[in-house]
């Protein structure tokens, strides 16, 4: 289920806003919702919409009353801040879900200009290495004292003397440490 949500989403943004920057670029339905007109698979939702999965709508309040519209695989419903919501197929499993999509983007910073350094990696698709399904672990309580003790250690001897010496900053952090 999806609703507007000022802990994920902006909600001062407005669909009458929207419109205005969108201009003739969309056609405004008379339920309240609009549809790019260049990619017709886009829609712009009023902020008020909710999602639900079970019955496949998106619904809002317009001119008095409720609206609504069914939610379709393969089209991008859009929050006027920007927010997208897709119905996906599960990758290994017979059934969808709502993806949402936060409008900021991330920014990331990887020096790679050398031959070598990896400038090509930074642009492939992760799909490959997640694996959906069931896992099986056999003796739970023995690998999550494994995992802590990698998390904890402390890896400030995997430089040789040389190089941790030319390290500007101590050579260890923890690996959730909020400095890495």
């Amino acid at each position: 289920h999806f609703y507007p949500d000022s802990r994920i989403i902006d909600t001062d943004h407005r669909f009458a806003d929207a419109m205005k920057l969108l201009g003739d670029t969309v056609t405004v339905h008379k339920d309240g919702y609009a549809t790019d007109k260049k990619y017709p698979n886009i829609h712009i939702m009023p902020e008020d919409v909710q999602m639900d999965l079970n019955t496949q709508t998106a619904s809002w309040h317009w001119g008095g009353g409720s609206k609504s519209i069914r939610i379709l695989p393969g089209h991008v419903y859009l929050h006027p801040s920007g927010y997208k919501i897709r119905l996906l197929k599960h990758a290994k499993a017979p059934t969808f879900r709502l993806i949402g999509t936060g409008a900021e983007g991330t920014f990331c910073h990887k020096p790679s200009t050398v031959s070598g350094g990896g400038k090509s990696e930074i642009s492939k698709s992760l799909n490959d290495a997640v694996i959906y399904g069931p896992m099986y672990i056999g003796e739970f309580e023995k690998d999550m004292d494994l995992v802590e003790e990698i998390i904890n250690r402390d890896y400030s001897n995997c430089f040789t003397e040389e190089h941790a010496k030319a390290q500007e900053r101590p050579p260890s952090r923890p690996i959730l440490s909020p400095d890495r």
